[in-house]
């Protein structure tokens, strides 16, 4: 048993009425990786139909452990990233994927970390490795809610540590067309398996369909300076059309909002 596995063991097996997502604001703030992290996880929530509130923290990636967005608390349990949140939710309530079999799982397991690994790295290559977008949007926008001279060097320091995790995970000296390509390659690999299913394992969801709907939505939605990456994903019909069925089922009481990148960031204070 993990260490998650056995803190959430000890706690109360109801579902609390505390339960939020903290993240940044789409509008002002938000960075385009991290929307689309705070968006898978409001996706999974929202297909396991439980209750929660979302909270916008200027202040949430510095709430989290890990340094990660977004965070989520409930009933004195604190986490982050997506495969914490899956592992939570699914010891608290029946799991999504609970109709698969083994090999269907590994299966599921596989492309989740395909996504984890080739978009969440295009994302935060386009956001912080494209001198422009970096420069024009991302670095404003993460510096906006400091006073100066904090708003400019905050945002140096940060792009820095993006550098060395895009280096470590060999995306750094890249070109945007291999970025491209690598999310092509991606995004085939997706489309092939969702086929003219519902969904990837047929007709009912698993995370592995609120993984990919996050981090795509996000990518098609987002306006950026750059948008090299959205016009790949527009070649998958499919996938698009699965983009629709997720926002239609399951985000019709709660609006998405799409950061609007190319709006000048809030003023500094």
């Amino acid at each position: 048993m993990s260490l998650l596995q056995s803190v959430i063991a000890g706690m109360d097996s109801n579902w609390a009425e505390d339960a939020t997502l903290y993240f940044q604001d789409e509008l002002t703030e938000i960075s385009l990786p991290d929307f689309a992290k705070s968006l898978s996880s409001r996706t999974l929530l929202q297909m396991y139909k439980l209750k929660y509130r979302t909270e916008r923290r200027s202040n949430a990636e510095f709430m989290s452990p890990t340094g990660k967005v977004p965070v989520f608390r409930h009933s004195g349990a604190l986490l982050t990233g997506f495969n914490d949140l899956v592992s939570y939710v699914n010891i608290k309530t029946k799991s999504l994927d609970s109709h698969l079999d083994d090999k269907a799982r590994c299966d599921m397991n596989a492309y989740m970390a395909m996504v984890e690994g080739v978009l969440s790295n295009a994302e935060v290559y386009i956001a912080w490795n494209d001198s422009t977008v970096a420069n024009e949007v991302t670095k404003p926008r993460y510096g906006s809610t400091y006073p100066w001279p904090l708003c400019q060097i905050i945002p140096y320091f940060k792009q820095k540590e993006m550098m060395k995790i895009l280096s470590a995970q060999g995306w750094c000296d890249i070109s945007q067309s291999e970025v491209c390509e690598r999310v092509r390659r991606c995004c085939q690999a997706l489309s092939v398996k969702l086929g003219n299913q519902q969904f990837f394992f047929g007709d009912q969801v698993t995370p592995l369909d609120a993984l990919v709907f996050g981090h795509l939505f996000a990518i098609v939605t987002t306006v950026l300076p750059n948008n090299l990456l959205s016009s790949v994903i527009q070649d998958f019909d499919n996938l698009q059309e699965l983009l629709r069925r997720i926002n239609e089922t399951y985000f019709t009481d709660e609006q998405v909002v799409s950061p609007k990148m190319h709006a000048k960031a809030k003023e500094s204070r």
